[in-house]
């Protein structure tokens, strides 16, 4: 919580982008989205999905859950 605290406050009103491990992002679900921890073992974390997290002041959701569509997207050759 201290880090996004300190990313809240230096990069107000700006997009920021976060890359991290399951663990941690486990944490951000609990601490920004309101989840319980132990039912974040219930929800599917891709690799390389995407969360997209709206902080406004001290009001925070989650706008996008662990989306990997982009993973699984073809790729012509």
């Amino acid at each position: 919580q201290a880090v996004v605290n300190r990313i809240r406050a230096e990069h107000e009103g700006e997009t920021v982008a976060l890359v991290t491990h399951m663990g941690p992002a486990r944490v951000l679900l609990c601490e920004l989205g309101h989840i319980p921890m132990e039912q974040t073992y219930e929800i599917e974390f891709p690799s390389t999905g995407i969360t997209v997290f709206r902080l406004d002041g001290n009001v925070s959701r989650v706008e996008t859950l662990n989306d990997a569509g982009h993973a699984t997207q073809s790729r012509s050759t």
